[in-house]
């Protein structure tokens, strides 16, 4: 009898601790989702408010210079839209979390217009989800 009682203690001490790993492991993944997503928007948001500065080497060819303008104007409009669609992608994966984002992944120019607002909604949610943690914590004890 005895060594069933601990068989039975070790399996369930096992078990108790396999599940407070899940929970903290999907806990930090939620965490670094929002973060990633904050990261992505505030990057748009820099992006959007620098204008690109193209300085060429004095002494350069008019028409190559153009064209190296030209290069390189294209590579920051690539940059500037890639880093939209980057940023709205963070945020669908964050709908996982919470609904709330839906209207700024779904709304194309929202990354640009209002990247603040968006970073505002951002820091509630991962708040949130610290939040939760914390009375997880708390109600074990």
């Amino acid at each position: 009898m005895s060594a069933l009682t601990t068989i039975a203690s070790v399996l369930l001490g096992a078990a108790l601790t396999y599940w407070m790993n899940v929970r903290t492991r999907r806990r930090t993944a939620a965490e670094d989702t929002v973060d990633a997503a904050i990261a992505a928007v505030a990057l748009v948001e820099v992006n959007s408010r620098m204008a690109p500065q193209i300085v060429l080497p004095e002494g350069i060819d008019d028409t190559v210079g153009l064209e190296l303008y030209r290069e390189l104007a294209l590579a920051a409009i690539a940059q500037h839209n890639r880093r939209g669609g980057e940023a709205r992608e963070a945020l669908a994966r964050v709908f996982v979390l919470d609904e709330r984002v839906r209207p700024y992944y779904l709304d194309e120019d929202a990354v640009y217009a209002v990247p603040e607002e968006i970073v505002a909604l951002l820091r509630v949610i991962k708040a949130d989800v610290i939040g939760r943690r914390r009375r997880f914590r708390l109600s074990r004890r």
